[in-house]
């Protein structure tokens, strides 16, 4: 009953930036500022201005965003009051689906529910899967997606909630590189995927001085003088990486950590040809 792209141009709006608008959308920023290339054209007239401190909307484009709210909301109390008056429309059960959380589970359930519901239908809407997507997926349950099938953390259900019912244990599967060392196993385990930060000594150890395993090792090797260049996109791990000259290891921690060594990367094989050949080949 309206331009769609007006919810585009609204989350953009209070988000004042396409990355962040996209990420609430749950596509991509590209399709973002297509969809407002669009709306622009349609309308004639410049809905944004591009300044360092982000997106900020034109006369045109308050003008238009004070209308829009108005527009959308009618416009949906319009539709939800037209299918409360149908008792023949059918219901509509929206799946987020992604490669990782893909929807088949439900999907071949199919057959069972329309037997308990038989005027039920079936939207898959697909989203990228990415942290900030899966808190906002959560956070915003209902309104696009109404469920999503995959592995659940029970304090994020509590946080956002939400509500989980088991339905099938299904096999995960990683993607790694082919140079990993996991790549040369057909069946990994929990302790596979933690690696040496899930072990129970740097864990005991931790314990003693409040510390992560992860935080234990970084101070094992600054102790040997070992320069560490430790990688994250996270703030809050970045801030553990870098408390950790509040404590020094005991030389009986020191012993005990040191007699961990594989003996090789838990992270790549440096013994692989393959491997050399490719870090040959690249370009910096």
């Amino acid at each position: 009953m309206y331009n769609h792209q007006l919810d585009t141009f609204i989350v953009v709006a209070d988000s004042g930036s396409f990355n962040k608008a996209a990420e609430a959308l749950f596509i991509s920023p590209p399709a973002v500022i297509k969809q407002i290339n669009l709306l622009e054209d349609s309308l004639g007239v410049r809905l944004f201005t591009r300044t360092h401190r982000g997106l900020q909307l034109t006369k045109a484009g308050q003008s238009v965003y004070e209308d829009a709210r108005y527009i959308i909301a009618y416009c949906r109390e319009s539709v939800e009051r037209a299918k409360k008056a149908d008792d023949t429309q059918p219901s509509v059960l929206r799946i987020g689906t992604s490669t990782m959380t893909p929807g088949q589970t439900i999907v071949d359930m199919w057959t069972q529910i329309r037997e308990e519901i038989p005027d039920i239908k079936f939207q898959l809407v697909p989203f990228e899967n990415t942290p900030e997507n899966a808190r906002e997926i959560l956070k915003n349950m209902g309104k696009n997606i109404d469920i999503v099938c995959g592995v659940y953390d029970e304090r994020a259900l509590k946080n956002w909630q939400c509500a989980a019912q088991f339905v099938a244990d299904v096999p995960m599967r990683c993607a790694v590189s082919v140079y990993d060392t996991l790549a040369k196993k057909d069946r990994l385990t929990v302790e596979d995927l933690h690696g040496i930060f899930s072990h129970p000594v740097l864990s005991e150890i931790g314990s003693k001085y409040g510390k992560t395993a992860a935080q234990i090792a970084l101070k094992w090797n600054t102790q040997r003088g070992v320069s560490i260049l430790p990688k994250s996109v996270h703030v809050e791990r970045m801030e553990q990486n870098i408390d950790i000259w509040d404590f020094t290891l005991t030389d009986e921690d020191m012993q005990k950590i040191a007699e961990l060594d594989l003996g090789h990367s838990e992270i790549v094989d440096h013994d692989s040809p393959e491997f050399v050949k490719a870090l040959n080949g690249m370009k910096v």
